[in-house]
């Protein structure tokens, strides 16, 4: 694909091991000089791979990315439970895992696929009583939790290398709010031998796969880093298009409803609407040929 320098986009970034996601957003803030950027979606220091940045007024469609899928390449190794439920966190409960299996392995990871139940473990950043889980977790305090429902639409298993503390690789597509630390512990306590995740790759988030990300060397040496902004509507790619001519871009331009033709392949429902040069007007709802803008960007793709 080719880039054009923009002002706003998604910065499509490959996170290095031992960076937080924080950390990034300010490498990327320095480097593209704005400092309207934010992550859609954080990544554990430990893990590496795609972390979509919004940049500029892309930042408005950042609640996006939480409805697309996600895909992992997670390591998990068993016979050790982890007070963080991964690498960072203490081990203990060590628990020899040399009668578990491939077979076994694999008989247990159906029982992850679909709408599971999670609990979310206590060194995350979600709030109980105004406070961060992790804060309270770095007291010693351990809190009541309420199990979460997420969605895993696929896990296989790629390999497994038996022994007192085996080690399995999976690959996890899931929607949002899952965590892979969780599972990896979940299935050590389904094999009765605990587990934890000992290292994680996110190889892919909606459109943007890792082989086509920029890291941090190349974010920082590039001679022009707003050329590798991809436009912002990659974060929507997934709703329905709908190209209309100039006359009723114009409309939707400044937030009217429009009427409109043409449409017998687009379901009802929330839509994209694009100019005649293909530019990002509005996002809205499709009422039969009734379009009712709540989202509106200024022409260039670029949102006001």
């Amino acid at each position: 694909m080719q880039h054009i320098s923009r002002s706003s986009g998604i910065l499509p970034l490959s996170k290095p091991k031992g960076m937080t996601s924080f950390q990034a957003v300010a490498r990327a803030r320095k480097a593209l000089n704005i400092k309207k950027v934010g992550h859609a979606g954080t990544l554990d220091p430990q893990a590496t791979g795609v972390l979509p940045l919004a940049v500029g007024s892309a930042t408005r469609l950042t609640d996006y990315w939480h409805q697309q899928p996600k895909t992992y390449d997670c390591t998990i190794t068993l016979g050790w439970t982890s007070t963080t439920d991964d690498g960072e966190g203490e081990l203990q409960n060590e628990h020899d895992s040399s009668a578990i299996t491939e077979e076994a392995v694999q008989a247990v990871l159906p029982s992850f696929l679909g709408a599971i139940q999670q609990l979310p473990p206590m060194y995350s950043a979600i709030r109980h009583e105004g406070q961060r889980l992790y804060d309270l977790a770095r007291k010693g305090i351990t809190v009541e939790r309420t199990p979460r429902e997420v969605v895993i639409h696929a896990i296989s298993l790629t390999s497994f290398t038996p022994g007192a503390h085996a080690t399995l690789q999976c690959t996890v597509t899931c929607g949002k709010g899952t965590y892979m630390r969780v599972l990896a512990r979940d299935l050590g306590t389904l094999l009765g031998t605990g587990g934890y995740l000992s290292d994680l790759t996110r190889t892919s988030y909606g459109p943007i796969h890792l082989d086509s990300c920029c890291t941090i060397e190349e974010l920082m040496d590039a001679p022009d880093p707003a050329a590798l902004l991809l436009p912002p509507d990659v974060a929507i790619s997934f709703l329905p298009r709908l190209d209309v001519p100039g006359d009723i871009a114009l409309r939707a331009l400044q937030g009217h409803d429009v009427w409109v033709t043409g449409i017998a392949d687009i379901p009802e429902g929330e839509c994209r609407v694009h100019g005649p040069r293909g530019e990002l007007i509005a996002l809205g709802l499709l009422q039969s040929t009734h379009f009712t803008p709540t989202k509106v960007f200024s022409a260039g793709a670029a949102a006001r």
